[in-house]
């Protein structure tokens, strides 16, 4: 059994993987996560782990973690960031500035489809992950999430009130919430939808399109031309990840 961990922004997601197959995995707020995470899950498992690998974005969070696998469970938590090997040959610059949930995303990407591919992450911000059926990562795009797009307008106005994310009604608001709600909600899924048709476009190529990440489950079918809907992405990535990082001769086609 493998222990996953993506650290986010704003949530640990994680998961226990057979091989390749997530079979269990729970999400936990940042800020207090570790301390469930020691009580709920680490001594549970202690007995029965092989390994640990952490994607995370939040580099102060990432010390920590790892201190708590090599304690707790006795294992070396591989760290995934831009060395790590993959099946990938990535294109960004710098790589140090590429996330780790991105890497793995692309992973998980390629391995499981093996074709042209657009990845889209939708937590507290969107990103778009390109990934072409030879195994090279070009790129992608990054934007606001929705959560973040409505926060920052309660934050930096007088006036606006706070609205949860949510699928409006009408385009038409009739009130201020509502019509935030609308705004925001058609403004972001213009926004990846006209990414993922200039990318389509820039490349010549058209893609298989995945949505992933915490508000995929509720926000992912209204994608334009998704294909998939498939929250468990990054942790599928990450387990491929350490399959391949700890048993590096295997024909991994």
């Amino acid at each position: 059994m493998i222990l996953l961990l993506d650290i986010g922004n704003h949530t640990l997601h994680l998961g226990l993987a057979q091989g390749r197959r997530i079979v269990w995995h729970q999400d936990l707020p940042s800020q207090t996560g570790r301390l469930q995470l020691d009580n709920r899950l680490v001594l549970k498992q202690a007995g029965v782990l092989e390994g640990a690998v952490i994607a995370s974005v939040v580099p102060a969070f990432t010390g920590s973690f790892r201190d708590l696998f090599r304690k707790q469970l006795g294992v070396e938590p591989l760290v995934v960031d831009h060395r790590t090997r993959t099946c990938l040959r990535i294109h960004y610059t710098p790589r140090s500035s590429l996330g780790a949930d991105r890497i793995a995303n692309a992973v998980a990407a390629h391995a499981l489809r093996r074709r042209d591919t657009i990845v889209v992450d939708m937590g507290t911000a969107t990103t778009l992950e390109v990934v072409t059926r030879e195994g090279e990562f070009l790129g992608g795009a990054i934007l606001p999430g929705l959560g973040t797009m409505l926060k920052t307008l309660r934050l930096q106005t007088a006036q606006l009130p706070g609205v949860e994310p949510a699928v409006p009604r009408r385009a038409l608001g009739a009130g201020t919430a509502a019509g935030i709600r609308s705004g925001v909600f058609h403004a972001h899924f213009a926004g990846i939808d006209r990414l993922v048709q200039r990318i389509s476009r820039e490349t010549r190529r058209k893609y298989f399109i995945i949505a992933t990440g915490g508000l995929s489950r509720r926000f992912g079918r209204f994608i334009r031309n998704v294909s998939s809907v498939n929250p468990l992405l990054t942790l599928q990535g990450l387990s491929i990840i350490f399959d391949r990082h700890s048993t590096p001769r295997r024909n991994h086609a």
